[in-house]
């Protein structure tokens, strides 16, 4: 491989330097099911290292329950969709899974690579799953008191 020109090789430190600040995880990927290239940001959020997630096909990593949805999604990127956003979960390396909301543009004519942005939305989640919760909860209160009400006109 020549090697780049010094704007190139300069550019190439200034890009590396913008992907490496991104508190969304970056990746590029392959059309083939491998991560190419991973931001910082995906250590700190599943704990895996960089060459771990590189060396694996991405969906190794990928909750059994959503494997085949996000397979339809990269299909429907291998077919030129335009820009796709879906959720999907995430292993981490302590066992547990992480929620991450994808965006990922078409690739580029005439390239395999994919360019996409995931961001940890498993607090959200946890926030939305917790207010279900205390709606059920408070719902059943409700139906609670009104039979009591229903028993106090009753008796009166």
């Amino acid at each position: 491989m020549a090697p780049l020109p010094p704007d190139a090789d300069r550019l190439e430190r200034e890009l590396d330097r913008f992907f490496s600040n991104s508190l969304d995880l970056m990746v590029v990927a392959s059309l083939e099911g491998y991560f190419r290239k991973v931001s910082p940001s995906w250590t700190t959020a599943l704990g895996w290292t960089a060459e771990e997630l590189t060396s694996r096909p991405w969906l190794d990593f990928v909750h059994p329950d959503d494997r085949d949805r996000t397979i339809a999604e990269a299909e429907k990127q291998k077919q030129g969709a335009s820009v796709l956003t879906f959720e999907n979960r995430y292993r981490a390396r302590d066992g547990g899974y992480r929620w991450l909301w994808w965006r990922v543009p078409s690739p580029t004519p005439g390239s395999d690579l994919l360019y996409a942005t995931a961001r940890d939305v498993t607090d959200l989640k946890r926030a939305e799953e917790e207010i279900r919760r205390l709606n059920r909860e408070l719902e059943a209160r409700v139906r609670d008191a009104e039979i009591a009400n229903r028993e106090l006109e009753a008796f009166a």
